[in-house]
């Protein structure tokens, strides 16, 4: 393992200040962004609104004394003893804090950081099964402090984190054990919009980071994952008919929200995409019922509408698109490619 070089009294301090922002209760949604060293290497912090700034000089040495914290802990023999002590117990749960924390510095730097984003993934498996105090609504302190902090870096003016394999992935796996586990309750309790509810905040996310990073289809994909996966575990065994329902429900209300974002970002063929995708969704939904296959169960199918309705919908939207490239004088592949793919679906002449 390398050598930590010299720190500084004002490198710790200003690694402790890093970690108790990032770390901070209840969590925040930072706005962060990586300063030129031209900046003096101090941390900039604002509470209203949540907002980070970190310059490049002061930024390095925290990472490689994050760096050291970190594989200090995880390059040393763990050992168990069945006739250990608390106080050594204790040190072993302080140390391990002392690597989580360090984790946040390093994805910080390195959105890529494969081993410190499995190590907070290994960290947070134990929080993920169901416990008989968790209500379907309300999110565990510890998941909801990661989904903020992956938030924070998704959403934020950083070079390469909106667009992180890394992240995403990370982000879907968290999000899909939790939602399999309060899923669950949820359901039983017939609160089926709570599904809903998670997957409008992270559409709001996934629209975010794409403004931050054109043609982000690393978060588009995600988008795209996490929607099999809210589809698959809304219906769970309580119905086939009423997974259904709700999948093209999400669909629906999803598409004019997606549609309005890419006439604000013509040029973002990712967005046009998945657009389409939610398109072939509601289509083939569509197709099913008008040839009466499955009946309508449940809150959701009650919200849908019928086939002709939705049909006309989507036959304006893209007439609203036509009529936007006619009006601005449009002329971009990621527009003519959307055109083009929605004439399966024999909406317009």
């Amino acid at each position: 393992m390398t050598p930590l070089p010299p720190t500084t009294p004002s490198t710790t301090a200003q690694y402790d200040q890093l970690i108790s922002i990032l770390t901070a209760s209840p969590p925040l949604i930072l706005e962060i962004d990586i300063l030129p060293s031209s900046f003096p290497p101090e941390i900039l912090y604002s509470k209203d609104p949540p907002s980070l700034g970190i310059p490049k000089a002061a930024l390095i040495p925290l990472f490689l004394l994050a760096h050291h914290r970190f594989f200090s802990y995880t390059s040393r023999p763990q050992t168990i003893s069945s006739t250990s002590t608390s106080k050594p117990q204790k040190d072993e749960k302080e140390t391990h804090k002392c690597a989580l924390d360090a984790t946040a510095v390093l994805l910080l730097w390195d959105p890529n950081h494969l081993t410190a984003a499995n190590f907070r993934r290994q960290h947070l498996s134990t929080y993920l099964p169901p416990a008989p105090h968790h209500s379907p609504t309300q999110t565990p302190e510890t998941i909801e402090h990661e989904l903020s902090f992956l938030e924070s870096l998704v959403t934020s003016p950083l070079p390469k984190h909106t667009k992180s394999c890394t992240l995403w992935s990370y982000r879907l796996w968290l999000l899909t054990g939790y939602l399999s586990h309060s899923g669950t309750r949820a359901r039983t309790v017939g609160n089926i919009g709570w599904f809903g509810e998670q997957w409008e905040r992270e559409l709001r996310i996934v629209t975010k980071a794409a403004e931050r990073h054109p043609a982000n289809y690393y978060a588009w994909n995600y988008l795209r994952d996490l929607f099999a996966v809210v589809s698959a575990v809304s219906g769970g065994d309580v119905g086939r008919e009423m997974g259904r329902a709700f999948r093209e429900a999400l669909a629906i209300r999803s598409m004019r929200d997606v549609h309005a974002w890419c006439l604000r970002h013509p040029r973002d063929v990712s967005g046009w995409s998945f657009l389409v995708f939610l398109l072939r969704v509601v289509d083939s939904h569509g197709r099913d019922r008008e040839g009466g296959e499955g009946a309508d169960e449940g809150e959701a199918a009650r919200e849908r509408k019928s086939p002709s309705d939705t049909r006309e919908e989507m036959k304006r939207m893209v007439e609203e698109t036509r009529a936007f490239m006619t009006r601005f004088r449009w002329r971009g592949s990621s527009v003519d490619g959307f055109l083009k793919a929605v004439k399966e679906f024999e909406i317009c002449s």
